[in-house]
């Protein structure tokens, strides 16, 4: 009996070491460029459309985290670097598998909400709405400094 036990746990510990050296090889090809594009991505509705859309190769030094942001459906926690360039703003995704960078010119972006104060009680600190944006589709909402500083760069940009 506790050779059949030995036997069932060292059959476990050898699949469930099969699949981390699976899972280790899959990502060491994906951050090499074996696999390109979405190969094995996790569901992130509206990233991958922006990917698809604006992805850039270019990278840029002295790029902030993002405390908060959402893009399409999909909330990211400190996994968004953000930058700012002349003519174009630079998104940079952390997360897992789909890291990549999106060159996305100010002239795509939309405002659909700018971001507002606002008090929940008369006499509580004054806070701030998230500041809404919209670019080939996808919804990019980012906190209300964020917003404000895509804002003043969208307006300094110069015309085409």
């Amino acid at each position: 009996m506790l050779e059949m036990l030995y036997d069932l746990g060292r059959f476990v510990l050898n699949g469930a070491l099969a699949w981390l050296g699976l899972w280790l090889k899959l990502l060491s090809w994906q951050r090499d460029g074996g696999l390109t594009g979405d190969a094995i991505l996790p569901p992130q509705p509206g990233w991958r459309q922006l990917r698809q859309r604006y992805e850039s190769k270019q990278t840029m030094p002295g790029m902030e985290t993002l405390p908060l942001a959402r893009i399409g459906n999909f909330r990211l926690g400190e996994l968004l670097d953000i930058g700012f360039e002349v003519n174009a703003v630079l998104l940079r995704n952390r997360f897992g598998f789909s890291t990549g960078m999106v060159r996305i010119p100010y002239e795509d972006l939309q405002l659909l909400r700018a971001p507002e104060r606002f008090q929940v009680t008369r006499f509580s600190e004054p806070e701030f709405s998230p500041g809404l944006f919209m670019a080939g589709g996808v919804e990019i909402e980012l906190q209300a400094y964020w917003a404000d500083q895509l804002l003043k760069h969208m307006a300094a940009a110069p015309v085409a």
